[in-house]
């Protein structure tokens, strides 16, 4: 009974299937439409890596593998999306590829921008290329021919840097010199453009030890002060020169020294280059002591005691104040010796120190450039002032009086020849009289001369009488200093310095100034 009912019901439900299928007007199943794809979104197109404020930090310098850096942070340049960008005294729009950027500068008058301002603009008038490192945070703008390049950073400047100034290189003294201009020179072509010696301070520059300058052109005197990190030099006037009057060559030579940025000696020290526009371009220059001195009386070659400031309208004078406290041998202040080689020797009242000097005719120019830097006098400071601004001097027939004049010959100082003030007394073994021998000259053969005919006699009084010697001088009679300035090993015959040696009945002299290789003389006792 229980089974029949079981299959009963199993047969109703399959009745009711087949209904529900002959009821259904579309037997195939519908099937599940797929999703719609989603919409691409519209590309946003990348921001360009250069788009940003970029820091100057450096310049450098492939060729001379030197780096030049930027201790200021308002050197920025800012990149805009509109193609436009601006930063300190630059602005204008600029075009962009793969690995080139043009730069169209908006004008301004470069005249009176700061030096640093007209040389980023020149470098981004001739831009050869750029590369921008991401992951040092840098971009490099290469031009000069790819010689140098800007370097920039987008990092954010030093929060809290340190407020201790970096120490100043101390300026070699290879630049303390008087230099005087040869040409202009330029490295693209090889040409130089030579500037014939004009025989007096024209076409001059003098560096001075605390980082000033003085100088000349064709007309007017040049000065000011001067940066040095070698061997980046950079020049700043005083104020701002006149071209008036001017030659042409003076008015390319102020224009030079304006766009200076880094120097070279060249062959032995001898000359000197100065670069400019972006270093294809060089001032040649030879230190002044290559040049023979002027023609002017040999007497000036000795060494001069100041006794007195004067006035030339009035005719008065005073006398440099003997200060309390200036050392016992006041004798030794304020002395001046000038030398054949151009070079002074300077005493002031407690200072001592060197500098140059050009005379030619009644004309002179003397240049303090360093020494001591203890603490001076008022006169001190007055007296290398005025040699500083010398223009003239005049000698008595004698030789034992010198006038400077300065202030437009307004003013002068007088000195009394005094060589004896700075040597000591030579022995009675340098005394008397030698014959030249043998004189010798690097790897020459020496020349040898016979006993009587070249005479150097020394007397006691510091008077060297001369018989057929040229070398040492013009003239008969020269004063002679022995140990001048302390300096032991050497003696001062007429204007130049030579070191001796003294060997029972032998004297050998060497002129101080000669390079390694240049004249030796004998002497034997008579």
């Amino acid at each position: 009974m229980k089974t029949r009912t079981t299959l009963r019901g199993l047969i109703t439900l399959l009745l009711l299937a087949l209904i529900g299928a002959a009821c259904n007007d579309d037997p195939t199943p519908t099937p599940t439409p797929n999703p719609n794809p989603p919409t691409p979104q519209t590309p946003t197109p990348g921001r360009n890596p250069i788009e940003d404020t970029w820091r100057l930090m450096a310049i450098r310098n492939l060729a001379a593998y030197a780096s030049e850096t930027i201790d200021t942070a308002i050197y920025t340049l800012t990149f805009r999306a509109d193609s436009t960008f601006y930063g300190r005294d630059v602005s204008g729009r600029y075009t962009l590829t793969d690995s080139t950027l043009r730069i169209t500068l908006a004008d301004i008058n470069e005249a009176a921008l700061p030096d640093l301002s007209r040389r980023l603009r020149n470098a981004l008038r001739h831009i050869d290329r750029f590369e921008i490192d991401t992951a040092y945070h840098s971009l490099r703008i290469y031009y000069a021919g790819g010689r140098r390049y800007l370097y920039f950073s987008n990092l954010p400047p030093d929060p809290d840097p340190d407020p201790t100034p970096r120490p100043e290189r101390p300026v070699t003294s290879y630049l303390l010199h008087h230099w005087r201009l040869a040409g202009f020179g330029r490295i693209s072509d090889g040409s130089l453009t030579p500037v014939a010696p004009t025989g007096d301070d024209r076409f001059s520059l003098i560096f001075l030890e605390e980082r000033t300058w003085t100088g000349c052109a064709s007309v007017h005197r040049l000065s000011g002060t001067f940066r040095y990190d070698a061997p980046f030099l950079t020049l700043t006037f005083d104020a701002e020169p006149t071209t008036a009057g001017e030659s042409a060559l003076g008015r390319r030579y102020i224009d030079a020294l304006r766009q200076v940025q880094w120097y070279r000696p060249a062959t032995d020290h001898d000359s000197l280059r100065l670069y400019y526009s972006d270093n294809d371009d060089y001032l040649l220059f030879i230190r002044s002591d290559m040049f023979l001195p002027g023609a002017f009386s040999e007497k000036l070659f000795n060494t001069w005691k100041l006794i007195a400031f004067g006035r030339t309208a009035d005719g008065s004078q005073y006398l440099p104040e003997l200060h309390s406290t200036i050392p016992a041998k006041k004798s030794s202040r304020f002395l001046i010796q000038f030398l054949s080689s151009g070079e002074v020797l300077i005493s002031l009242a407690f200072n001592r120190g060197f500098g140059r000097y050009h005379a030619n005719g009644d004309r002179i120019r003397i240049t303090y450039i360093g020494g001591t830097e203890k603490s001076e006098t008022d006169d001190g400071y007055k007296y290398r002032n005025a040699l500083n601004r010398s223009e003239r001097f005049k000698l008595t027939a004698d030789g034992t009086r010198l006038k400077i004049f300065y202030n437009e010959g307004r003013s002068y100082l007088l000195f009394r020849a005094a060589p004896e003030l700075i040597g000591k007394t030579p022995p009675a073994a340098l005394l008397g009289r030698w014959t030249l021998v043998k004189r010798d000259y690097g790897r020459a053969r020496p020349t040898i001369y016979p006993p009587g005919q070249h005479v150097l006699t020394l007397r006691a009084d510091g008077i060297a009488e001369l018989t057929g010697l040229t070398f040492f001088g013009e003239g008969n009679t020269l004063h002679y200093i022995f140990h001048p300035w302390n300096k032991r090993e050497y003696i001062t015959i007429g204007g130049t310095e030579y070191r001796y040696i003294l060997n029972a009945d032998e004297l050998w002299l060497s002129n101080h100034y000669e390079s390694d290789g240049g004249p030796a003389y004998s002497f034997r006792r008579m």
